[in-house]
């Protein structure tokens, strides 16, 4: 698998200032279309297009920095709630702090939201397991409370990237490793799937699976790998492969096929026949599949029973 590792900048806030003078790059360039191209025709292909060179992210807050400008802008009561141990609580901050961006909070940095959303309620709200008795009743109440305040958590990170200014990669990629995770969660997976797809449109699909990359291949237990690979099979049906770095992606996907769970190298196969049919059957970036089990054939001749223009078999 190749990751492309991405530098990690620190602006002081003493630039702060001057940076605000301009408009910020991530914030004010138009979203990509979202309308893929048509698949590439049977024994064509294409020339690959070629990913964007990685940019280096431009954090412009630490975490301490963050968590002190959220107390400044956010309204007192949701700081305060946020962290509090009564889950009905943390739930109804959330949802105050949704309804709170949503009319007023454009104004506020959506890495400060972000950066304090990760400690407060935190990322613990979608980690964790059942310590209680095999059974308990109690324990799985928990588990689905606190899927709700995670939920809600992540359609707050969509919400910024929908609608705040100043919604940058920086901002996202704070978020994506967390979100691809819980691809594979029942409760969780189409907040975090909508959320990344949202981040995709903001910035580039190549962008979000550059950070996702890694995290889904670490996935341990089979059918998070699997529920994922579903997702990255949708998002290239959603947003073809202009910019997309096309030798990355096919790496991860070969993780899948070396797997030896069913349904994770069938999951991996047809998000190749997705692949094959916007590249096309001609190209390099086949060869060495079948080393690994893949046979992307009979896949290919289904998918092309589908109407070419928009794919989403």
């Amino acid at each position: 698998m190749v990751r492309r590792a991405s530098q990690v900048i620190y602006v002081s806030s003493s630039s702060l200032s001057v940076q605000a003078k301009k408009p910020p790059v991530a914030s004010t360039s138009a979203p990509p279309a979202k309308k893929p191209a048509a698949p590439a025709a049977a024994g064509k292909a294409p020339p690959p297009s070629k990913a964007a060179p990685s940019e280096p992210l431009k954090y412009r807050f630490s975490q301490e920095d963050a968590e002190a400008r959220a107390e400044e802008l956010l309204p007192p009561a949701v700081f305060a709630e946020l962290g509090d141990a009564n889950w009905k609580v943390r739930l109804a901050a959330i949802e105050a702090l949704s309804a709170w961006l949503a009319a007023d909070g454009s104004a506020i940095e959506a890495e400060v939201v972000v950066r304090f959303l990760s400690k407060k309620p935190g990322w613990k709200e979608s980690n964790f397991q059942v310590r209680c008795s095999p059974g308990g009743v109690r324990s799985w109440l928990l588990i689905l409370v606190r899927r709700q305040v995670a939920g809600k958590m992540f359609g707050v990170f969509q919400l910024l990237a929908e609608s705040s200014p100043s919604f940058s990669k920086a901002a996202a990629a704070i978020t994506i490793p967390a979100l691809s995770e819980k691809l594979g969660d029942m409760k969780l997976k189409t907040p975090a799937g909508d959320a990344l797809l949202v981040f995709a449109e903001k910035s580039s699909l190549q962008f979000v699976l550059s950070q996702a990359y890694e995290p889904m291949a670490k996935q341990k237990a089979p059918k998070a790998l699997a529920d994922s690979l579903v997702w990255v099979d949708r998002a290239i049906r959603e947003f073809g492969i202009g910019g997309l770095a096309v030798r990355e992606l096919i790496e991860f996907l070969k993780v899948g096929l070396k797997s030896t769970n069913a349904a994770v190298r069938t999951n991996a196969t047809k998000a190749l026949v997705t692949l094959k049919l916007y590249v096309g059957a001609g190209a390099s970036f086949w060869s060495g599949l079948r080393e690994v089990g893949a046979d992307l054939s009979d896949g290919q001749k289904s998918r092309r029973s589908c109407k070419t223009s928009t794919p989403r078999c």
